[in-house]
């Protein structure tokens, strides 16, 4: 049996067969650093909405949120997240920005406030004007920051790098 931790995937005892009188010589296991990822990235794109509640001059029409145009008004009811960045345009509701700012409270917003998509209406319904889409939001640079920072080395590994590939064959 194996045991996950937040920092390492352990065998222990239990991984013994009964019986065979020895563990096994290897277990095939992924990483931490692979088993954390997809974790955060699935975390980070599940603050998006998948669709959004366009308001045109017949009424509502829901549209995937890749079809959302700069410019379009959004419907939001309370306890849906905001599809877009956009400004306020009617009502008044508390925002729970926490995904954003790690602010416990919900944040009050009036018409013309600003409006960070994937964050949270929390009471009431309101209408929002769409100001930034897909790659251009608040969210996408925050997933594209979050990605950048998984894939570059830091300074003193890349040092780490170059010592351990002197240093290791010398010592072999």
């Amino acid at each position: 049996t194996l045991y996950s931790s937040p920092w390492a995937v352990v065998p222990l005892w239990e991984a013994h067969q009964p019986g065979q009188g020895q563990f096994p010589e290897r277990l095939d296991v992924p990483s931490h650093a692979a088993l954390a990822r997809p974790q955060w990235k699935s975390a980070l794109h599940a603050l998006a909405p998948t669709h959004a509640h366009v308001v045109t001059t017949s009424g509502e029409a829901d549209v995937p949120v890749e079809e959302l145009l700069v410019g379009d008004v959004l419907a939001v009811r309370a306890g849906e997240r905001f599809a877009a960045d956009g400004v306020l345009l009617q009502g008044h509701t508390q925002v729970d920005e926490s995904m954003l700012t790690g602010e416990p409270l919900p944040v009050p917003k009036e018409p013309g406030a600003k409006l960070t998509g994937g964050s949270i209406n929390g009471a009431g319904s309101v209408q929002m004007r769409v100001t930034a889409v897909g790659s251009e939001t608040v969210l996408a640079h925050i997933i594209r920051l979050v990605q950048d920072a998984q894939a570059a080395k830091a300074p003193i590994q890349r040092l780490v790098d170059q010592v351990s590939a002197v240093f290791v064959p010398v010592v072999l």
